[in-house]
């Protein structure tokens, strides 16, 4: 896991507090009967099986880094998806479809 999901899980100041606070706006603005702790085991999980995935089809240069793109993939997929959050509730997310990166170029993130 990089930089930025150790701050969201840990809910650091700044952007693990922003991206939280993004999330649950989007739960108690549609009614939705999911908690901060569900949407962060069902990120977990589908974080796993993106590894998972990734070292059993070889993709990147990297076996289990998971590029932004593959990041913004299943965060989509658990939000709108899996527990019908509406996208924008997902703090990566920018209407240009690409993940918002505070923390500089991916490798810093810890991913490719």
């Amino acid at each position: 896991m990089g930089k930025v999901g150790l701050a969201i899980l840990n809910n650091s100041p700044g952007g693990g507090r922003i991206a939280n606070a993004f999330a649950q706006f989007g739960i108690n603005t549609n009614s939705r009967n999911v908690t901060l702790d569900q949407l962060g085991r069902a990120l977990m999980t589908a974080h796993t099986e993106a590894v998972n995935w990734d070292v059993a089809e070889r993709v990147g240069r990297r076996l289990g880094v998971l590029s932004t793109d593959q990041i913004n993939r299943y965060h989509k997929d658990v939000f709108v998806k899996q527990l019908g959050l509406p996208l924008w509730s997902y703090g990566g997310y920018w209407p240009t479809g690409f993940l918002f990166n505070p923390l500089g170029d991916s490798n810093e993130l810890g991913v490719r």
